[in-house]
């Protein structure tokens, strides 16, 4: 083990680089607990395998086909007629992935014949179906999309395509054998991965199984080693995390886990990387990543008591499955459905759906509640720790993330719940004001003034004290929360105030969150008064929801679509609200389009109930009309972000014209490299026990993706912009004495006796940030790009033109992060 660290060896040291090489061995353990109860196509190693043998096969086969069309005799022409029936690209994927399954645990070699007959009947019945019943395919599809079962999926198209469609082929057991068996013999003959024998006495009646070839075998084998190095479990740490000094060093303070300051495979942009002035990233890093935190074992006790007992609760993924809905009493077992009178056959359609929908919702939840076990098998593991760390890298643009998995700063409600700050502060007369507008926000009162969530803290006293002193047998407020296990935790830290007053050592980070975050980058990167408005950048006595004024003026538009659109114009009358305009909204400056957007109100549609817009109402030509008036609406409201996503999209074209990658530097000095390469090669769609199942035999060129290349740079680059800010509110933050700081993109915690100081902080930063062009800055930078393309450096657009947002003002908006 190589350490290198200028860190004293102390015991706690020791413990650290106990902890790292445990997240080696937990990783690979995890990783040969999932291979052994997986299928061996489904890893790495396999798809790897896959990758390699499907296109030898697929050229057997067709030498196959061609050899037998000539009209030779011979005993392995008759099961050409069923093997001409297939696509041979498909039928070689088929084929090596159930021989590699097969090779993997030495099965028979009759049996993998078998499965491989099954395998090709099955996919072309759900293919026929999605080309010549495509209605009836998302129909069925849709239904199982939550299903984690492959049998159970298998089962429910092969019932439904009895019924309802058609099969492709009709293949006894004899001819799906005889298929099988063939296409096992071209897989062999092409690649020379498995052999079929008999590995024991050789006597004659013992079973002939498959096996890999030694050669093929190592190689696996040695595949699956270094997967198992690969894939560590990140815990967090009991020591202080290395400092960032370079690209490769920093976080752990071994190297056994391979930490690097950016996650990328690019050699390239690493050195980069190397070259370039990081300072202000690492300190800002170091900033958040020194934060010294603890398990909230009150919050644990509760939850773990709640999860022992299976509790059902709001705050939890359910601990026991819904049991399956009772078969109707008059529809008799074991009779055959065309012997069912048609009001028993409608009984029993509609119980089989909604059993279905039952049994698909049980299979979820059963791999949350497997994470669930995982956050607290790790809060348990670290609660007696005075002080936990989490060390923190970045994306390649430069957003901030944590490498311990299951439990971090970054995760999920309970995760959030589950973790508080090691150093208490006294909470003083703002801490307690910071705690009760913490609170309220947590109960989603937030949209409205400051003052107005303290009421509302303070008219719900007595049930937030229920709440932290009895969580369990109480009234269970808590669980009413948007977030109900974060809310655990500040209802228990509202009664230790109540009991202690401003006195109370307080260790619970009070967030701050921004107001649809890529909005507010865009409109202060232009200087827009009217999207600034909407999104909080300017001094409000209450904060502004641009969520309902998109959904207002939505409602506006449609209303003056009534002559030209009456159908929709009246389902959609009074119909316009918040929860409709939310997704499309905040998804605007990721490269939304119309249709994407259709989808999401389609879905928020079906979440206000089935009749929302009337029970003759098309769900989603509704939706797509929708769409179409929040894209307006956007485009009155949030002018200058559709102007800004635009400028950089087309220059972005200028650049993929030289085939080099677009590159910008974010404003605290990380260069950005976005670089999406043209695929060479080919996919390969199947359908695999009911699930559509596509292998990619495709490599990476040298020639730039032009199209990716513009559609992913407006989300790419307001990201690079709102992890700089998070990056300086850090760095400043630390500057002014925040000695603790919990961050999520755009959301920032720390200290309630220290929230006036962050508050100031994130908005001094934001202000800082946009001080100059950064436009303009990018602008400069492409063109020294362009510098051996002087022809195209006219083609670069013209800037889209500043507003007059007087940026200042966001020091007295007090609503930008609330």
């Amino acid at each position: 083990m190589n350490i290198k660290s200028n860190l004293s060896e102390t015991p706690l040291f020791a413990r650290q680089v106990e902890l790292e090489a445990e997240s080696l061995a937990l990783g690979a353990q995890a990783y040969e607990k999932s291979h052994e109860a997986g299928q061996e196509a489904e890893t790495r190693p396999g798809v790897s395998m896959l990758r390699k043998a499907v296109l030898p096969t697929a050229e057997r086969i067709v030498q196959f086909i061609e050899e037998a069309e000539t009209g030779k005799s011979g005993p392995r022409h008759n099961a050409l007629p069923y093997v001409a029936r297939i696509d041979p690209e498909e039928a070689a994927y088929l084929t090596a992935r159930c021989a590699i399954n097969g090779a993997a645990d030495a099965r028979m070699l009759q049996a993998v014949a078998l499965s491989i007959g099954n395998a090709i009947q099955a996919h072309l019945d759900i293919k026929l179906m999605a080309d010549s019943q495509p209605g009836l395919f998302h129909k069925v599809s849709e239904q199982l999309k939550k299903s984690t079962s492959g049998r159970h999926r298998s089962a429910v198209f092969q019932r439904v395509i009895a019924k309802h469609g058609k099969r492709a082929v009709s293949w006894d057991e004899r001819e799906k054998l005889l298929v099988g068996k063939k296409l096992l013999d071209l897989f062999i003959e092409a690649t020379g991965m498995v052999v079929a024998a008999r590995m024991t006495d050789g006597s004659a009646n013992t079973p002939i199984k498959l096996h890999f070839t030694p050669e093929h075998l190592a190689e696996l084998e040695k595949a699956h080693a270094k997967c198992a190095l690969l894939c560590p479990i990140h815990l967090p740490m009991v020591h202080p995390p290395r400092d960032w000094t370079s690209p490769y060093h920093g976080g752990y303070v071994t190297q056994v886990l391979n930490p690097r300051l950016v996650r990328t495979n690019s050699r390239e942009y690493l050195d980069d990387l190397k070259n370039a002035d990081l300072s202000q990233v690492y300190e800002s890093i170091n900033a958040i990543q020194s934060t010294p935190w603890q398990i909230n074992t009150r919050v644990l006790d509760v939850i773990r008591d709640m999860w022992d007992a299976q509790e059902n609760s709001p705050a939890l993924v359910q601990r026991r499955d819904e049991p399956l809905p009772p078969r109707p009493y008059d529809v008799p077992e074991g009779v055959p459905v065309a012997q069912l009178t048609l009001d028993q056959q409608e009984a029993l359609k509609e119980w089989k759906m909604a059993a279905a929908a039952v049994y698909e919702e049980n299979e979820h939840r059963a791999s949350q509640r497997v994470q669930m076990a995982q956050k607290l098998y790790v809060a348990d593991r670290f609660a007696p720790e005075e002080a936990i760390y989490f060390p923190h890298s970045l994306d390649f643009r430069g957003r901030v993330y944590p490498f311990a998995a299951y439990l971090n700063p970054q995760g999920d409600d309970v995760a959030k719940g589950l973790l508080q700050f090691a150093e208490g502060k006294p909470l003083g007369a703002r801490g307690a004001y910071w705690l009760k507008v913490h609170i309220a926000n947590l109960f989603g009162v937030d949209k409205v003034s400051f003052a107005d969530r303290i009421k509302w803290v303070e008219e719900n006293a007595d049930k937030l004290l229920d709440s932290g002193l009895d969580p369990r047998d109480g009234e269970r407020f808590w669980e009413t929360a948007d977030s109900p296990v974060s809310a655990l935790a500040a209802c228990m830290e509202f009664v230790s105030y109540t009991y202690n007053g401003e006195g109370h050592v307080s260790r619970l980070p009070i967030h701050m969150d921004g107001s649809c975050s890529g909005l507010q980058h865009f409109s202060a990167l232009l200087r827009d008064p009217v999207g600034g408005a909407a999104v909080n950048l300017v001094p409000q006595d209450k904060p502004g929801d641009i969520y309902t004024q998109v959904s207002n003026k939505g409602q506006e538009l449609s209303d003056g679509r009534l002559e030209k659109q009456p159908e929709f114009s009246v389902a959609w009358n009074g119909k316009f609200k918040r929860s409709i305009a939310k997704q499309p909204t905040m998804t605007l400056c990721y490269a939304a389009t119309k249709l994407g957007m259709a989808k999401m109100i389609a879905k928020a549609v079906k979440g206000e109930g089935e009749d929302y817009l009337g029970k003759d109402a098309h769900v989603f030509k509704s939706s797509v009309y929708a769409a179409d008036v929040i894209w307006e609406a956007l485009g009155e409201i949030v002018v200058a972000a559709r102007g800004a996503m635009t400028w950089v999209q087309s220059a972005s074209k200028v650049i993929s014209a030289t085939n080099q990658p677009m590159r910008w530097t974010t404003p605290m000095g990380l260069p950005v490299r976005q670089a999406y390469w043209v695929e060479e090669g080919q996919r390969i769609e199947t359908f695999v026990d009911g699930k559509r199942v596509t292998l990619t035999l495709v490599t990476d060129t040298d020639k730039i993706d032009g199209r990716k290349q513009a559609s992913s740079v407006a989300p790419n680059y307001v990201h690079s912009l709102d992890g700089a800010h998070l990056m300086r509110t850090a760095l400043w933050g630390k500057e002014n004495g925040l000695t603790a700081l919990a961050v999520i993109h755009d959301s920032f915690g720390t200290h309630a006796a220290d929230t006036d100081m962050l508050h100031a902080v994130i908005r001094e930063a934001f202000i800082e940030q946009y001080a100059g062009n950064l436009l303009a800055d990018m602008r400069d930078e492409l063109i020294e790009q362009l510098k051996d393309h002087p022809d195209l450096i006219e083609k670069i657009p013209e800037l889209p033109p500043v507003g007059n947002l007087n940026l200042e003002g966001v020091r007295d908006s007090l609503y930008l992060f609330a």
